[in-house]
């Protein structure tokens, strides 16, 4: 086998495996970091706040969406009313051009 080849594999072999441990003490002070962020008293306040003031809204949020569902269809008759009847299309009004045949 080259030397060369040889001397590559094995520069990729160990940068690959101080690479990995580097990467994996950062992951884990990173995770470390997050988790008590999210453990954070502070941050709980503020999660269980949110969910609270989620579940108030909740029922209000669904009586709004099915009361568009429901008027839903009478609004979109109007629109349609509105604009009027159905307008050509750009094709329509630019029909393509015909090639005039050649007659040799």
């Amino acid at each position: 086998m080259n030397p060369r080849i040889l001397a590559l594999a094995a520069g990729v072999a160990v940068g690959y495996v101080l690479g990995t441990r580097a990467g994996r003490e950062k992951y884990d002070a990173m995770k470390a970091k997050a988790i008590a962020l999210w453990e954070d008293p502070r941050v709980a306040k503020a999660r269980r706040d949110v969910e609270e003031y989620a579940r108030q809204q909740a029922p209000i949020i669904r009586e709004r969406a099915e009361a568009a569902a429901k008027a839903a269809p009478a609004v979109a008759k109007d629109v349609a009313d509105k604009v009027g009847p159905r307008r050509r299309t750009w094709q329509a009004r630019f029909p393509p051009r015909r090639r005039m045949s050649r007659a040799m």
